[in-house]
């Protein structure tokens, strides 16, 4: 996504919309499953995290019945994301769990790496109000590790 990269999200935003449209004419769900994932994660950029959500969890629907599973890791590291943004820390968590495991499956370490630094943060800004938030450390620790490995 050029547009996305060059800072130009609402053009971005646009030519997703444009894409889901007409990919919706067609049977393509795996495209459309695409497309709806980069539309979601340019609302999402832009502080539109409802409407990130909505998109977002259609992708995640259509890759389930697909034999994709590095876009479904993505999915569910970005409804983390989402979720996070939305203030709701327990199901952000779970989602970037999720997104841990399926990358760890995958072998795909660099991001497993960045699941467990995005989930260390989640959970940290849940528990602001402690010293040492539980769990924030060890994810981060994780992450650093793999990081190392890489």
């Amino acid at each position: 996504m050029l547009h996305q990269r060059q800072g130009r999200l609402r053009d971005a935003l646009d030519h997703c919309l444009q894409a889901c449209e007409l990919i919706r004419k067609t049977s393509d769900t795996v495209q459309l499953a695409r497309a709806l994932n980069a539309l979601g994660w340019c609302q999402a950029l832009l502080g539109k995290h409802r409407e990130a959500l909505v998109h977002r969890e259609e992708a995640l629907r259509l890759q389930r019945g697909q034999a994709d599973p590095p876009a479904e890791a993505g999915t569910w590291d970005s409804l983390g994301y989402i979720h996070r943004h939305l203030g709701d820390f327990v199901h952000s968590a779970s989602c970037y769990q999720r997104a841990v495991d399926l990358n760890h499956a995958l072998g795909d370490r660099p991001c497993e790496a960045d699941a467990l630094d995005a989930l260390g943060d989640t959970r940290g800004a849940r528990h602001l109000r402690q010293p040492r938030p539980p769990g924030r450390r060890h994810g981060q620790e994780q992450a650093l590790s793999l990081s190392f490995n890489l």
